[in-house]
């Protein structure tokens, strides 16, 4: 298994955006059923500890994401194991209108 890239060259004040897969919920009719519904991860924004400092976001602060044409607000996740550059997202918990990822997105605070 080869190692993740330690960063991903974007586009000036964009990141690129990535489905992040989880065991309950990803799978579009999986979400739906009520034993599994309370497995689901709540919708996030998962990024690089340097550009979340980059960004002067911290966990737990609200972001808006704008993606293709399309926007969510999420709630911002720590997690080292993004490369630089790049910001994930719980794949199937965002309304980002049905934007395929990855795809260039921007991200501001929510104030």
């Amino acid at each position: 298994m080869s190692a993740a890239p330690t960063a991903v060259k974007s586009p000036e004040d964009e990141w690129l955006v990535v489905p992040l897969y989880h065991v309950f919920g990803s799978e579009e009719f999986s979400r739906l059923a009520p034993a599994v519904a309370e497995w689901v991860p709540k919708p996030y924004l998962a990024l690089n500890p340097e550009d979340s400092r980059i960004l002067q976001l911290t966990a737990g602060d609200e972001v808006e994401l704008k993606v293709s044409g399309s926007a969510c607000r999420l709630v911002v996740e720590i997690r080292s194991e993004i490369p630089r550059g790049m910001a994930g997202v719980a794949a199937g918990l965002t309304s980002l209108g049905g934007t395929s990822l990855p795809a260039w997105g921007r991200i501001a605070r929510v104030l």
